[in-house]
């Protein structure tokens, strides 16, 4: 017999997908369009708090968290690449104050040039909005709406706080870099203190190109302190003696400083220039000059009060921007400062050099195709109705009921020599559920009736027993070379998620302690407590339940024919012999099928219902037997109709 369905609340989804492991490849990344991962495309990108006293035009802004402290001040883009997502502004969340809400986008469009994280968060005015009224018409885009967050593989402004930190470490790795480019497109070279010193002093120090076409040149300045750099005003001085004709690409890494700096003089100046040594050419386009501090800290600023050098990346530093007598290339730091109109480089101003996504430039192993991993989870209940989401969004699925089926679909390409495993025991032991094909690809689909909610336990005490239904079940699924519990196993992608379950619990007496004497019959004895069975069945499983002759008693093992020490056919319900192994509860059939009913009545509180059972009673010829304690033993079926 099925229980009535209680539970409501599905929430139906349109299915998603997310390319879960391109977050991390930052090799490929690089290599392939996105030099700054997904900060790439930004002029401003602030991953965690960013904030604006006056207009800033012709910028892609991107910040946790957007506030601004100018009334009525402006954001505007001038969209004239095809390159690039038409989104404007791009946050997780934006305040809500009086400045903010009078902030504008510099555009009379309204739709496709705002996306937000959060799924409340505040629309924006246009230039058709009145800036004193509560009209908004620019509605916030899904943050899955924007391509520079989809193409790298992130969901969320938390991945993007570790995504840039990533970016900003390859840059500053020797080895990632010599992997991930050739040896003809690549020169990474280490100051020594006798260089540090002659920038210290405004010289010029001299880097030279060995084979006359290294395009990308990286300087490590292994300096704890700004001053060990600069004397009166920063001026860094560098001379790339090199045969090309071509602009080159100059990273300047500051692995070493922890604590920020404040350019607040005109002559502050970043002075690259490269060519032969009698024919030098200076670097004007600051696109292709990207300075980079992995380890500066947000706690002592880094200030701009008149230069800017180029594009800054500061994933866990401050920015702030006081004034300035330059245009604004590109940044990105978890916190961002404005506190003056700014004009940006715009498109201009956008590190990211396309020679990075030339093969020819590319190291040997490194250039690799994208392994891309599509994952999806299904909920299909007992009509047929089937809602779809992200594997890590599977909770937007709702509550599986009893007997509704998950279904889980894979498909990846570009992975060769891998195997599909999968986990339910949070990755404890690992089953290979799908190879990869010569070329890399494959797919899963798992069994069509695999019920994740039919796993039922039984939790044993000595007054009662218990049993429930798991919350949620965790899956794991690992794209891997080998099984994930070997040691070197190469992990390309790794997929989990928690699947809910409706509730279920159903508890019954272990024992009944008879001590009663009835008033009117000497000879029967009944419970002291009234024994209750608790059931809440949200779950919709189907079950029977019976009381089965085998009772332990403590008093004396029972027999064939007894199930207490007081003998055979004196322990009843209802005035039924307990004995008869054909019916439930000691009832008539018709009997007990009523109380399975009235035990799932609808509705059903919260915390279930309880069922007092009263019909217990103990018969006895002595009247000195006026205690006795009956040990119960529970059959409970379940799955059948």
């Amino acid at each position: 017999m099925l229980m009535p369905l209680i539970f409501n609340g599905l929430l139906l989804s349109t299915s998603v997908t997310a390319d879960t492991a391109l977050k991390d490849n930052i090799p490929y990344l690089v290599t392939h369009g996105h030099a700054l991962g997904v900060a790439s495309n930004f002029n401003i990108f602030a991953t965690n708090n960013y904030m604006q006293s006056s207009s800033v035009s012709n910028v892609r802004l991107a910040a946790g968290y957007f506030q601004s402290k100018g009334w009525q001040q402006s954001i505007g883009w001038t969209k004239n690449d095809d390159r690039f997502d038409s989104h404007m502004l791009v946050v997780k969340k934006r305040a809500d104050d009086a400045n903010t809400n009078s902030t504008f986008l510099n555009t009379d469009q309204s739709s496709g040039i705002y996306a937000a994280e959060d799924s409340d968060a505040l629309p924006m005015k246009n230039t058709k909005d009145q800036p004193n009224d509560n009209s908004y018409s620019v509605k916030p885009d899904a943050l899955s709406d924007v391509s520079d967050f989809t193409d790298n593989g992130v969901t969320s402004f938390s991945d993007a706080t570790k995504q840039s930190q990533e970016v900003s470490d390859f840059y500053n790795s020797k080895d990632a870099l010599t992997k991930a480019f050739s040896a003809d497109f690549l020169n990474y070279t280490t100051l020594d203190q006798d260089q540090i010193k002659t920038l210290h002093d405004g010289k010029k120090i001299v880097i030279k190109d060995d084979n006359a076409k290294k395009k990308f040149l990286v300087i490590n300045i292994p300096i704890t302190n700004i001053d060990q750099l600069r004397l009166n005003t920063l001026s860094l001085n560098i001379e790339y003696q090199t045969k090309l004709t071509e602009t080159p690409i100059v990273v300047l890494n500051f692995p070493n400083l922890t604590n920020g700096f404040e350019l607040y003089s005109n002559d502050d100046a970043l002075n690259v220039t490269y060519g032969t040594a009698d024919n030098q050419t200076r670097i004007s386009d600051k696109q292709h000059l990207l300075l980079n501090f992995p380890s500066l800290d947000e706690t002592t600023p880094l200030a701009f009060d008149q230069q800017f050098l180029g594009t800054i990346m500061a994933p866990k530093g401050k920015i702030i921007i006081n004034s300035l007598n330059s245009v604004l290339t590109s940044m990105m730091a978890k916190d961002i400062e404005v506190h003056s109109s700014v004009n940006t480089a715009g498109p201009d101003g956008i590190f990211n050099p396309p020679d990075f996504a030339d093969p020819n430039n590319h190291g040997d192993g490194d250039d690799k195709p994208e392994s891309k991993v599509t994952a999806t989870v299904d909920r299909i209940d007992t009509t047929g109705q089937k809602s779809s989401a992200a594997l890590e969004d599977a909770k937007q699925l709702g509550y599986f009921m009893y007997k509704d089926k998950a279904v889980f679909n894979i498909e990846w390409s570009n992975a060769k020599n891998t195997q599909l495993y999968r986990s339910d025991d949070y990755g404890a032991t690992w089953e290979k559920v799908s190879n990869s094909s010569a070329d890399g690809s494959g797919s899963y689909s798992s069994i069509n009736d695999y019920r994740p909610a039919q796993r039922l336990s039984w939790n044993v005490s000595a007054d009662q027993k218990t049993l429930t239904a798991q919350a949620t079940k965790n899956i794991r699924f690992e794209l891997a070379t080998e099984s994930p519990n070997t040691d070197g196993a190469d992990k390309i992608w790794f997929g989990d998620t928690e699947l809910n379950m409706a509730k279920f619990s159903l508890t019954v007496p272990a024992t009944i302690n008879f001590s009663n004497l009835d008033a009117d019959d000497k000879g029967v004895i009944k419970p002291t407590i009234t024994p209750q069975i608790k059931v809440n069945n949200a779950l919709d499983v189907p079950f029977n339940l019976k009381l089965i002759v085998d009772a332990q008693s403590s008093g004396n093992s029972p027999t064939d024919s007894s199930n207490i020490f007081l003998g055979a056919r004196q322990f009843t319900f209802n005035n039924t012999d307990l004995n008869n192994l054909t019916s439930i509860f000691g009832m008539n059939q018709a009997s007990a099928d009523q109380f399975i009913k009235d035990m799932a009545t609808t509705p059903l509180e919260e915390a279930g219902k309880t069922y007092d059972l009263t019909g217990f009673q103990l018969n006895t010829n002595n009247q000195r037997f006026v205690a006795a304690t009956a040990g119960l033993k529970w059959q409970f079926d379940w799955g059948s109709e």
